[in-house]
Protein backbone atom coordinates (compact mmCIF):
# COMPACT_ATOMS: atom_id res chain seq x y z
CA UNK A 1 0.00 0.00 0.00
CA UNK A 2 2.43 2.97 -1.01
CA UNK A 3 -0.21 5.10 -1.46
CA UNK A 4 -2.18 5.46 1.68
CA UNK A 5 -0.20 6.69 5.03
CA UNK A 6 -2.25 5.10 7.42
CA UNK A 7 -3.05 1.13 6.41
CA UNK A 8 -6.06 1.62 9.16
CA UNK A 9 -7.79 4.19 6.77
CA UNK A 10 -9.41 2.05 3.99
CA UNK A 11 -11.46 5.05 2.19
CA UNK A 12 -8.69 7.27 2.52
CA UNK A 13 -9.98 10.27 4.81
CA UNK A 14 -6.53 11.48 6.02
CA UNK A 15 -4.72 11.20 2.53
CA UNK A 16 -3.08 14.28 1.51
CA UNK A 17 -5.48 14.83 -0.97
CA UNK A 18 -7.53 18.18 -0.04
CA UNK A 19 -11.12 17.76 1.35
CA UNK A 20 -11.94 21.27 -0.20
CA UNK A 21 -11.53 21.22 -3.69
CA UNK A 22 -12.94 24.14 -5.52
CA UNK A 23 -13.66 23.98 -9.17
CA UNK A 24 -11.75 25.79 -11.93
CA UNK A 25 -12.01 29.76 -12.45
CA UNK A 26 -13.75 29.48 -15.74
CA UNK A 27 -16.06 26.50 -14.49
CA UNK A 28 -16.83 29.28 -11.04
CA UNK A 29 -17.26 32.65 -13.81
CA UNK A 30 -20.08 30.23 -15.62
CA UNK A 31 -21.26 29.03 -12.45
CA UNK A 32 -21.79 33.01 -11.12
CA UNK A 33 -22.87 33.91 -14.35
CA UNK A 34 -25.79 31.29 -14.46
CA UNK A 35 -27.15 31.80 -11.04
CA UNK A 36 -27.13 35.97 -11.73
CA UNK A 37 -28.84 34.99 -14.98
CA UNK A 38 -31.57 32.78 -13.01
CA UNK A 39 -32.03 35.48 -10.35
CA UNK A 40 -32.80 37.85 -13.05
CA UNK A 41 -35.46 35.37 -15.04
CA UNK A 42 -37.33 35.60 -11.87
CA UNK A 43 -37.52 39.58 -11.12
CA UNK A 44 -35.06 42.11 -12.37
CA UNK A 45 -32.23 43.29 -10.09
CA UNK A 46 -30.06 46.14 -9.94
CA UNK A 47 -26.30 45.12 -10.33
CA UNK A 48 -25.56 45.88 -6.70
CA UNK A 49 -28.65 43.27 -5.27
CA UNK A 50 -26.86 40.63 -7.98
CA UNK A 51 -23.73 41.55 -6.19
CA UNK A 52 -24.88 40.95 -3.12
CA UNK A 53 -26.39 37.51 -4.26
CA UNK A 54 -23.44 36.28 -5.54
CA UNK A 55 -21.36 37.36 -2.56
CA UNK A 56 -23.49 35.29 -0.15
CA UNK A 57 -23.55 32.43 -2.29
CA UNK A 58 -19.74 32.12 -1.56
CA UNK A 59 -18.32 33.87 -4.85
CA UNK A 60 -15.80 35.94 -5.19
CA UNK A 61 -16.26 39.36 -5.84
CA UNK A 62 -13.72 40.05 -8.69
CA UNK A 63 -15.43 37.30 -9.79
CA UNK A 64 -19.57 38.29 -9.40
CA UNK A 65 -17.93 41.76 -10.57
CA UNK A 66 -16.40 40.01 -14.05
CA UNK A 67 -20.04 37.72 -15.05
CA UNK A 68 -22.16 41.01 -14.07
CA UNK A 69 -19.89 42.55 -16.44
CA UNK A 70 -20.70 40.31 -18.80
CA UNK A 71 -24.32 39.90 -18.44
CA UNK A 72 -24.30 43.45 -19.14
CA UNK A 73 -22.39 43.03 -22.37
CA UNK A 74 -25.06 41.03 -23.17
CA UNK A 75 -27.59 43.68 -22.28
CA UNK A 76 -29.31 40.96 -20.00
CA UNK A 77 -28.27 43.38 -16.99
CA UNK A 78 -28.99 47.14 -17.00
CA UNK A 79 -29.30 49.97 -13.45
CA UNK A 80 -30.96 51.93 -16.36
CA UNK A 81 -33.58 49.91 -17.42
CA UNK A 82 -34.12 48.96 -13.98
CA UNK A 83 -35.08 51.73 -12.21
CA UNK A 84 -37.28 52.54 -14.97
CA UNK A 85 -39.11 49.00 -14.30
CA UNK A 86 -39.04 49.79 -10.80
CA UNK A 87 -40.37 53.29 -11.47
CA UNK A 88 -42.49 52.02 -13.35
CA UNK A 89 -44.19 49.46 -11.18
CA UNK A 90 -44.21 51.14 -7.95
CA UNK A 91 -45.96 54.45 -9.70
CA UNK A 92 -48.60 52.30 -11.30
CA UNK A 93 -49.39 49.55 -8.41
CA UNK A 94 -48.56 51.71 -5.31
CA UNK A 95 -48.25 55.43 -6.06
CA UNK A 96 -45.06 56.21 -5.00
CA UNK A 97 -44.33 59.93 -5.97
CA UNK A 98 -41.04 60.46 -8.00
CA UNK A 99 -38.97 61.40 -4.79
CA UNK A 100 -39.90 58.24 -3.14
CA UNK A 101 -39.01 56.15 -5.78
CA UNK A 102 -35.66 58.01 -6.42
CA UNK A 103 -34.60 57.54 -2.40
CA UNK A 104 -35.51 53.87 -2.94
CA UNK A 105 -33.68 53.57 -5.69
CA UNK A 106 -30.54 55.01 -4.05
CA UNK A 107 -31.01 52.80 -1.51
CA UNK A 108 -30.70 49.94 -3.62
CA UNK A 109 -27.56 50.88 -4.53
CA UNK A 110 -28.29 52.65 -8.16
CA UNK A 111 -25.91 55.40 -9.46
CA UNK A 112 -27.58 58.76 -10.21
CA UNK A 113 -27.69 58.90 -13.73
CA UNK A 114 -29.06 55.34 -14.09
CA UNK A 115 -32.13 56.84 -11.61
CA UNK A 116 -32.46 59.95 -13.54
CA UNK A 117 -32.77 58.13 -16.35
CA UNK A 118 -35.49 55.62 -15.23
CA UNK A 119 -37.42 58.50 -14.04
CA UNK A 120 -37.16 60.49 -17.18
CA UNK A 121 -38.23 57.50 -19.24
CA UNK A 122 -41.49 56.83 -17.06
CA UNK A 123 -42.60 60.14 -16.08
CA UNK A 124 -41.03 62.26 -18.59
CA UNK A 125 -39.50 66.03 -18.08
CA UNK A 126 -41.76 66.76 -15.68
CA UNK A 127 -41.41 65.25 -12.71
CA UNK A 128 -42.01 68.06 -10.25
CA UNK A 129 -45.59 68.13 -11.92
CA UNK A 130 -46.57 64.16 -11.41
CA UNK A 131 -50.29 64.16 -10.08
CA UNK A 132 -52.05 61.14 -8.74
CA UNK A 133 -54.05 60.56 -11.38
CA UNK A 134 -52.99 58.92 -14.72
CA UNK A 135 -53.35 60.64 -18.16
CA UNK A 136 -55.99 58.16 -19.21
CA UNK A 137 -58.04 57.97 -15.90
CA UNK A 138 -61.78 59.42 -16.83
CA UNK A 139 -62.33 60.97 -13.94
CA UNK A 140 -60.30 61.93 -10.66
CA UNK A 141 -61.32 64.25 -7.90
CA UNK A 142 -58.29 65.26 -6.31
CA UNK A 143 -59.57 67.75 -4.22
CA UNK A 144 -61.15 65.10 -1.37
CA UNK A 145 -57.41 63.72 -1.53
CA UNK A 146 -55.57 66.99 -1.52
CA UNK A 147 -57.99 68.66 1.59
CA UNK A 148 -58.59 65.16 3.28
CA UNK A 149 -56.08 66.02 6.24
CA UNK A 150 -57.46 69.97 6.20
CA UNK A 151 -60.41 68.63 7.04
CA UNK A 152 -59.60 66.06 9.51
CA UNK A 153 -57.82 68.88 11.98
CA UNK A 154 -60.55 71.20 11.53
CA UNK A 155 -63.03 68.24 12.76
CA UNK A 156 -60.31 67.96 15.52
CA UNK A 157 -59.67 71.48 16.72
CA UNK A 158 -63.62 72.13 16.20
CA UNK A 159 -64.31 69.51 18.79
CA UNK A 160 -61.54 70.38 21.46
CA UNK A 161 -59.02 68.73 23.48
CA UNK A 162 -61.78 66.29 25.13
CA UNK A 163 -62.31 64.73 21.55
CA UNK A 164 -58.77 64.21 21.07
CA UNK A 165 -57.80 62.15 24.25
CA UNK A 166 -61.42 60.41 24.45
CA UNK A 167 -60.28 58.47 20.79
CA UNK A 168 -57.16 56.96 22.58
CA UNK A 169 -57.92 56.43 26.26
CA UNK A 170 -58.40 52.74 28.16
CA UNK A 171 -61.50 53.19 30.48
CA UNK A 172 -60.79 51.46 33.47
CA UNK A 173 -63.45 52.25 35.90
CA UNK A 174 -64.97 48.86 35.63
CA UNK A 175 -62.13 46.96 36.07
CA UNK A 176 -62.13 48.79 39.78
CA UNK A 177 -65.15 48.21 40.61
Amino acid sequence: MPYDKDPHDPWGKDSDVEDDYSPPLEKQFDNAKASAAASLSYRPHSRAELKLKLRDKGFDSALAARALDRLEELGMLSDAQFAETFARSKWRQARWAPSRIRMELLRRGLAKADIETGLHAVFGSNLNSVTLCPPDAEECDLDDAVHEPERLDRQLLEAGPSKHLSKGQIHFADVDA
